[in-house]
């Protein structure tokens, strides 16, 4: 059906993700506490966007099947698009 309504994508994080930001905030907030924030700002706005372009960035078979990444500054972020299939 080419007029049919897309299904809408989540993105979530992993836990060991939620720690490594606050690892990353942490870090950069020994400098300056609100370059820390834009950062976090910055990669979670990225991170949000793979909602939208879940096949962004770049193929990283060595991390395994499906896996991608993107960077922000400094950072990588590595990520997997998850396909929910539906019976009908």
């Amino acid at each position: 059906m080419p007029n049919a309504p897309m299904a809408k994508r989540r993105v979530s994080k992993s836990r060991e993700s939620r720690q490594d930001l606050q690892a990353i905030w942490s870090y950069i907030a020994k400098d300056s506490p609100s370059a820390a924030s834009a950062m976090l700002r910055r990669i979670s706005r990225e991170i949000g966007s793979l909602a939208h372009a879940p096949y962004r960035g770049e193929a990283q078979p060595q991390f395994g099947e499906n896996i991608r990444r993107i960077t922000v500054g400094n950072y990588v972020v590595l990520f997997t698009k998850l396909t929910m299939l539906c019976a009908s």
